[in-house]
């Protein structure tokens, strides 16, 4: 639907740019108005040229063809480096999401620990789906406790 939206603005101002172009062109009757009509016709087409190019970039970019979902989403963190402030989420349907440390809403030095349950809003970044606002629900069940406790030995006398 958005891709649908963007073409049919870039083909509607397309259009509106040929049209003055059309009327420069027709109008023009003097030296001056010849001039300036020139000048209108490179500015005009370098604007009609420059908005197909950036439609046509903004619908092949990977960003636009994300679905971003509405509402709150789960996930289980893939990994995360403290140290350089970012990870990446593994959503329920399987796609990763990067998670940088200044949207985690955790007091003190925010982090996650690998296998983390978390809730997070989706949103746009520089580079595509970002997590937004995320917050630990459950933390990932370290492997020692994981592993079943021994039974006591029992010393035979």
């Amino acid at each position: 639907m958005q891709k649908k939206i963007l073409f049919s603005l870039v083909v509607l101002e397309g259009a509106g740019i040929l049209g003055l172009l059309y009327l420069i062109w027709n109008h023009s009757q003097n030296t001056e108005q010849v001039l300036l009509s020139e000048t209108l016709i490179s500015i005009s087409a370098f604007a009609a040229l420059a908005c197909i190019v950036v439609g046509w970039v903004q619908i092949k970019s990977p960003a636009s063809m994300v679905d971003i979902e509405a509402g709150r989403q789960q996930g289980l963190v893939k990994w995360f480096n403290p140290t350089k402030g970012f990870g990446f989420i593994e959503q329920d349907n399987g796609q990763d999401l990067f998670v940088h440390q200044s949207e985690i809403k955790l007091s003190g030095f925010r982090y996650l620990n690998k296998d983390d349950r978390v809730e997070y809003d989706i949103g746009l970044g520089k580079k595509g789906p970002v997590a937004q606002n995320v917050v630990r629900i459950k933390e990932a069940e370290n492997e020692w406790e994981q592993v079943p406790e021994e039974e006591p030995i029992s010393r035979a006398s």
